[in-house]
């Protein structure tokens, strides 16, 4: 990448001032909700990998800006709401690793027929793991949610400050350096070290892509961080199957550890993928006037 991410003010929407400010805001978590609601009908009616997927994705993008109002301005709804929806995103995480692996998993039957065990015992995890988010899932309603936006709404209306959108720009840098620092201790004998930066940097992409809706930028800029997650997302995704086929080697009654050693080997390539390609990290945003 040749040069940084570069936000660029939209004009005539949302005024650089508290005013304007407030009324992102408020825009933002409303389309963010919406979005929510929309993905949580979907699963209601199935928690398959597809819907499982979209509403995690909805979810992260309302967290971020309940993240921006702790972090400026130390709201109490915006924790409340951003610590009980983090307990329903924490148990389909723990479907989708499941959903991911199989997924991957099927790919190889041909070659290792006894796969398809390892996918029945998947399975069964996989019935246990809806079984109890579909038992909880009510309490996630996003009618619930409205009820306390609401609230958080006439907190934001209320809010008392002088600043405009230098404050969204300051967590977007928040976010960046935490992003390098947790860049700076990579390890590729230890892939957390990986994951770890790769949260980092989901955490600071959603704040970009928060600020779309009143900044613009140049379209390959943002497909590159997706890029980026997407080679550290598939090192995780390994490192969850290489883990979970440690975990069954007692259950099942054949040897699976060349197989382990087949995806050992892919993450390597994947390890090696990413590094090649993450220096783009070091420089991949300066906020517009911090350019030379």
């Amino acid at each position: 990448m040749d040069e940084p991410i570069v936000l660029k003010r939209k004009k005539l929407v949302f005024e650089d001032n508290s005013i304007g400010l407030k009324s992102f805001l408020k825009f933002s978590l409303a389309k963010a909700l919406n979005v929510y609601e929309i993905n949580y009908n979907s699963t209601v009616l199935s928690l398959s990998e597809e819907a499982v997927h979209d509403i995690r994705v909805s979810m992260r993008r309302l967290i971020v800006i309940l993240n921006f109002l702790s972090f400026n301005f130390k709201s109490i709804y915006a924790l409340k709401i951003k610590k009980d929806i983090k307990k329903l995103f924490d148990r389909l995480s723990k479907l989708r690793d499941n959903q991911v692996i199989q997924l991957e998993l099927s790919i190889y039957i041909e070659e290792f027929p006894f796969i398809s065990q390892i996918i029945t015992i998947l399975q069964n995890k996989e019935i246990d793991y809806i079984e109890k988010i579909e038992s909880t899932l009510p309490n996630y309603s996003p009618t619930i949610y409205s009820g306390w936006v609401y609230f958080l709404i006439q907190e934001i209306d209320n809010m008392n400050f002088d600043f405009g959108f230098d404050l969204a720009l300051d967590f977007v840098d928040f976010n960046y350096k935490n992003l390098l620092d947790s860049y700076s201790l990579i390890n590729i004998q230890d892939p957390s070290s990986i994951h770890n930066t790769r949260i980092a940097f989901k955490k600071f992409r959603y704040s970009i892509e928060m600020l779309l809706p009143a900044y613009e930028t140049k379209k390959k800029k943002v497909k590159i961080l997706n890029q980026i997650q997407t080679l550290m997302g598939k090192i995780q995704d390994l490192s969850v199957l290489i883990n979970e086929l440690n975990s069954i080697q007692e259950d099942v009654d054949f040897e699976i550890r060349h197989l382990i050693n087949k995806f050992n080997r892919e993450s390597d390539l994947a390890i090696n993928e990413f590094i090649e390609n993450s220096n783009i990290i070091e420089n991949i945003w300066f906020r517009e006037e911090k350019l030379p």
